[in-house]
């Protein structure tokens, strides 16, 4: 038998949530690396026996994950002096999140069981929150940005006198992405207001069971 259990919590934010004057203002939140979070889950049992071979797996992945830029609830923000004096805020996540069982089995009595179950949650938010101020702005760009892929697969294989070989697969996600402006918030902009949510999920579940059996 076999099992793999991957957990993961990822949160992460950029905010400012007091008094901040600049030419220029950006609050972001990046991807390191290659720009994707990878989340696996991978299971896979074998078994063989000249009377009964039983092999199980399950592989089970979850995420809950929450991706941030926010000027803070009572943030004061005035752009002045030299500069472009735009504000820029920006949340971009984007994750790969894979799940995979596999089982075969032989022997007179073949059994060969998998199970994947992948879950999701990501937030993704970009967004001037309740109360918060924005003076001598030219251009105000709000942009939360979200791209996220779940793959969940469960293969069994079983061969014998008799064989028997279930498979199931399970997925479910609830991505929330969005750029907000809070209520009770004061934007003085000469330029132009952009707010912009961009939400792609790719989410492809796959059981299959193949059995060989004489009897």
């Amino acid at each position: 038998a076999a099992l793999a259990v991957n957990v993961a919590l990822p949160d992460t934010e950029a905010s400012i949530g007091g008094t901040v004057e600049a030419p220029a203002i950006t609050i972001q939140t990046l991807m390191a690396g290659d720009g994707t979070a990878t989340y696996n889950a991978d299971a896979t049992s074998g078994a063989g026996a000249t009377d009964t071979g039983v092999a199980g797996a399950l592989a089970l992945g979850v995420v809950d994950g929450t991706n941030r830029a926010l000027a803070g609830s009572g943030a004061s923000l005035t752009l002045s002096g030299a500069g472009s004096k735009n504000l820029l805020i920006s949340a971009t996540s984007v994750s790969v999140a894979d799940a995979t069982a596999v089982a075969d089995s032989t022997g007179d009595l073949g059994i060969g069981a998998s199970v994947a179950v992948n879950i999701g949650f990501q937030e993704t938010h970009a967004e001037i929150m309740d109360g918060a101020s924005v003076t001598g702005a030219h251009d105000v760009t709000l942009t939360a940005d979200s791209d996220h892929t779940t793959t969940t697969t469960a293969e069994a294989g079983a061969e014998g006198g008799e064989a028997i070989s279930p498979a199931v697969a399970f997925a479910y996600t609830d991505n929330d992405t969005a750029a907000l402006i809070g209520t009770g918030s004061l934007l003085d902009i000469t330029g132009s207001l952009l707010v912009e949510a961009i939400h792609v999920a790719g989410v492809t579940t796959t059981a299959r069971g193949d059995t060989a059996g004489t009897e």
